[in-house]
C-alpha cells in the first residue's frame, strides 16, 4: 500500500523538484547549488569512469582473444603445410640416397 503510494507520488515530486530547480536559478542561487551538487557528483563521475574503463578493457581482451584464435589457426594450417613439405623432402632424401647406393 505504501508502495504503491510513493509511486503515484514520484511524478508530483519529480514536477516539484524542477519547478524548486527553476525558481532558484530565477532567484541566482544556482551557482552556490551547482557548486555543491558540482563536488558531490566528482566522485560519482570517476566510478562511472573506472568501471567504462574495465568494461572497455574487457571487450579490448575479447578482441584480442578472437583475433588471436584467427591467427592460431592460421598458424596452424602453415605448420601443417611446412611437415608436408619436409616430410616430402625427407621422402626425396631417402630417394636419392638409395638410388647413390646402387651400383651402376
Amino acid at each position: 500500500m505504501r508502495r504503491e503510494r510513493l509511486r503515484r507520488l514520484i511524478p508530483y515530486l519529480l514536477i516539484a523538484a524542477v519547478v524548486a530547480g527553476l525558481i532558484v536559478q530565477r532567484a541566482g542561487l544556482w551557482q552556490p547549488i551547482e557548486g555543491v551538487l558540482s563536488r558531490a557528483a566528482v566522485p560519482v563521475q570517476k566510478w562511472i569512469s573506472q568501471i567504462v574503463a574495465q568494461v572497455e578493457g574487457l571487450t579490448q581482451t575479447a578482441r584480442d582473444l578472437r583475433e588471436l584464435r584467427q591467427r592460431n589457426e592460421e598458424l596452424e594450417a602453415e605448420n601443417a603445410r611446412l611437415k608436408r613439405i619436409v616430410a616430402q623432402q625427407a621422402l626425396d632424401i631417402d630417394a636419392i640416397k638409395e638410388l647413390l647406393r646402387k651400383k651402376w
